[in-house]
């Protein structure tokens, strides 16, 4: 393979290596993430301006939206509702995974709301076992005394 020397551990490297390695992967992760802040903040003015596009203003409007003064916000909800109502399944999944109306969170829901009520009736069980006892007059503690007391060796079955 080519340039197999290059691939030391950094374990085997001398500590200023280490520490060259580490600056440069250092320098090249903050100017990654600059990227991606400056890209995400384009991305945002981008989506805040307003419709231009008479296809998109159509398209909004076949939906119920209304096209005025609506920002690419705007059409991009439009557009999922679109493709959802084509009959499209992704963005059908897509459409109910951002209402947050997923299978998955509703099983969860379902699922709580279970254990909730199975909990709820074993307190109810064990309220009710605790009031049908009979008043504890400290027999069986005696007993069990007595009994912890007494010497169970086999030296005295003679």
């Amino acid at each position: 393979m080519a340039n197999e020397e290059n691939l030391k551990p950094q374990s085997e490297r001398t500590k200023s290596e280490q520490r060259e390695i580490a600056t440069k992967g250092g320098i090249a992760s903050g100017k990654t993430r600059r990227r991606k802040k400056a890209m995400k903040e384009r991305l945002q003015e981008a989506l805040e301006c307003s419709v231009v596009n008479p296809k998109v203003k159509k398209m909004m409007r076949s939906v119920g939206m209304d096209e005025a003064d609506s920002s690419n916000w705007d059409a991009v909800v439009a557009s999922i509702v679109a493709g959802a109502l084509r009959g499209d399944p992704r963005y059908a999944r897509l459409l109910m995974e951002l209402i947050g109306e997923t299978g998955e969170e509703k099983r969860a829901e379902r699922a709580d709301k279970r254990d909730a009520k199975r909990l709820r009736m074993e307190m109810e069980d064990h309220a009710a076992a605790k009031a049908d006892d009979p008043e504890d007059d400290g027999f069986i503690d005696a007993l069990s005394a007595k009994i912890d007391n007494s010497d169970w060796s086999e030296d005295e079955e003679k």
